[in-house]
């Protein structure tokens, strides 16, 4: 029983016990388990208004629909893609105006009133008080919503178009023939680097603390995982015990939906806790806000 006790005092002496000590605290300090309701939310609300939205831009990218129906089936449970397939299949070719008009709104206003509940969980982890002009917050929001937009365009187009400009240009540059082959194989490496990017990005980004960038990659790679393993998980929970999805389609699928969502947004907001824990952990420096953007930040 000594040794034992021994054991426990000597591994509360540890960095890791540490650690363990300072995520659970700004865990409930950020409030994690609500804030994520709240972000999964407004993330449902501007899904298929965004559906709408890329419906109506596909015309002009000269994309098909099955192209980004790939991409959504890739980051959704597969019984889930199967039942909302035919409403996301009608949501992108539906191309009007007026729908175009109120999609972008809805889109936009939810997506930023999401990008403002995740900023709101964040400072409450690093123990920032938000108090930038509520109108200058949804202005920031607005520029996150559209830089994430014009990502995932570029996303979309760099899987759509390399296969298509390598062809093109084999015969005229006389490449190997094995380089379309390439193109396929790292397009998936690529779109998990990208992923990871974007995320650290939002850890650092969106917070008002000043987050340095040699923190940020350990929360962005557990976000990354955790994301991947989610879907897998779900994929596999609906194959085998999703028959009560199938007998209440409508009602079964939207409890799935959120519930996947819940823990979307869960996952994405531990990432900042783990950010903000290994920061305070290994910088040993209460946290401060970001400085003016004339002053260089600090990497």
């Amino acid at each position: 029983m000594k040794g034992i006790l021994n054991m426990w005092n000597q591994f509360k002496e540890t960095k890791s016990f540490k650690f363990i000590t300072i995520f659970l605290r700004r865990y409930k300090s950020g409030n994690i388990s609500n804030n994520s309701i709240v972000l999964s939310y407004y993330t449902l609300l501007s899904f298929f208004p965004l559906l709408l939205l890329i419906g109506n831009l596909l015309p002009f990218l000269n994309l098909p629909v099955h192209t980004v129906l790939m991409y959504v089936e890739q980051v959704m449970p597969e019984n889930i893609y199967v039942i909302l397939r035919p409403l996301i299949r009608q949501l992108l070719t539906t191309n009007n105006g007026g729908v175009l008009s109120i999609g972008l709104v809805v889109a936009l206003w939810s997506a930023s009133r999401g990008i403002s509940a995740f900023q709101t969980a964040l400072d409450a982890t690093y123990d920032m008080k938000n108090a930038a002009n509520a109108i200058l917050n949804r202005i920031f929001s607005f520029v996150i919503v559209f830089a994430f937009i014009v990502a995932l365009v570029i996303v979309v187009l760099f899987f759509s178009l390399s296969s298509i400009v390598v062809a093109y240009l084999t015969p005229i540059l006389h490449l190997p023939q094995d380089w379309l082959e390439i193109v396929g194989t790292i397009k998936w490496p690529i779109a998990i680097v990208g992923v990871f990017v974007i995320l650290a990005v939002l850890y650092v980004v969106v917070p008002t603390a000043r987050v340095y960038w040699r923190y940020a990659w350990v929360g962005s790679v557990f976000s990354m995982i955790g994301l991947l393993l989610l879907t897998q998980f779900f994929t596999l929970y609906l194959r085998y015990f999703g028959g009560a999805v199938t007998t209440y389609r409508t009602i079964g699928t939207f409890i799935v939906i959120m519930l996947w969502l819940n823990f979307f947004a869960e996952i994405l907001l531990i990432g900042g806790v783990i950010n903000a824990s290994v920061q305070e952990n290994y910088h040993q420096k209460k946290f401060e806000p970001k400085p003016p953007r004339s002053k260089k930040a600090k990497i």
